[in-house]
């Protein structure tokens, strides 16, 4: 299954109605083979908690319209996403270093309309906004 990190940039293009991410998570599925095949070997979504966090701090409702949404899975910032974020990632923003980990630990791309934040050796997927 394909894994993809949704960062605060993506998050916030989300909350503005991004035409590709609107179509990623909301593709009307043709008949009932279509949403088992969505649901079961479909991109998996995550959402780093601290991308989430940032992004529902600059919009009002985000968080709460994030956490609903099914194809999407928050990732919690559990003890080695802090212990990485204090020591080999010290040197990123928390949010960034939060979408590195999880895209990391998960062999996941980030989805990103700023893949310059990133450094070269993580995969991004530019989100076109």
């Amino acid at each position: 299954m394909r894994s993809f990190v949704l960062d605060t940039a993506a998050l916030e293009a989300l909350g503005d109605g991004n035409r590709v991410l609107a179509k990623l998570l909301y593709g009307t599925p043709r008949d009932v083979d279509d949403v088992v095949l969505a649901l079961y070997r479909g991109p998996r979504l995550l959402v780093p908690a601290e991308a989430l966090l940032r992004a529902g701090r600059q919009r009002a409702g985000l968080t709460r319209h994030v956490s609903v949404l099914e194809p999407l899975r928050v990732v919690p910032l559990d003890a080695p996403a802090v212990t990485a974020l204090c020591e080999s990632l010290a040197d990123l923003a928390p949010d960034i270093g939060h979408v590195v980990h999880t895209a990391a630990t998960h062999d996941a791309s980030v989805i990103s309309p700023t893949p310059e934040a990133y450094p070269e050796s993580v995969r991004v997927v530019r989100l076109p906004i």
